[in-house]
């Protein structure tokens, strides 16, 4: 445990180097992460996908103790998890290196007091074919340059097509639409995030 700005990853890992993790982004309410057991099987999964060892880790147990050391419950819990230092360009070594992870505790933020102002982006979804992109992969550039766009464009979020120009999600979001009474939401095989809510 150490305070945020003196906590260091090496410059040799392959989360920086490349983008080989996965992480989990989860609300924190009154001490309780929501929808806990949906965002430990997505990090499994993500894992999984990348075929990184899973760390065996009681991360409930290192929940609990951050919030004790943060002495507060509120805000939001991220998780990151990457394959470790050692590289041979793209080649992991030495293969069984042990992976690196960090759990920390982020403010919550301000509600929104407002409709969120959508920007269709001009930018596609990576497709589910060249990237798992169903898991939390520590790779949001795209992410990034759609609500750069937006935010451009006095935008709030981002609405991203995939690249047979049917929506996905949102840069930031699952998109979720009612019509006739009914729930509804884009296939997992559009490329979208299988959302903790979403599945919910």
């Amino acid at each position: 445990f150490m305070l945020a700005h003196r906590a260091a990853v090496p410059v040799t890992d392959r989360g920086f180097l490349f983008g080989d993790a996965v992480f989990e982004t989860i609300r924190l309410e009154q001490g309780v992460p929501y929808q806990w057991e949906l965002h430990l099987a997505r990090l499994a999964q993500g894992l999984r996908a990348l075929k990184i060892a899973a760390p065996e880790i009681d991360w409930a147990d290192y929940v609990r103790r951050l919030i004790h050391k943060n002495r507060s419950g509120e805000g939001f819990l991220r998780i990151a998890v990457s394959r470790g230092s050692g590289s041979r360009g793209y080649v992991p070594y030495p293969p069984a290196m042990p992976v690196t992870w960090v759990m920390e505790q982020l403010p919550a933020l301000p509600p929104m007091d407002a409709p969120c102002r959508l920007w269709l982006s001009s930018l596609a979804r990576i497709p589910l074919s060249a990237l798992p992109v169903n898991s939390k992969l520590a790779q949001g550039v795209g992410s990034t340059l759609a609500m750069l766009e937006a935010r451009e464009q006095d935008c709030d979020e981002a609405l991203q097509l995939n690249i047979q120009g049917m929506v996905c999600e949102a840069a930031s979001a699952n998109i979720f639409w009612i019509m006739g009474g009914v729930l509804h939401t884009t296939p997992l095989d559009s490329g979208c995030l299988n959302g903790t809510t979403r599945e919910a």
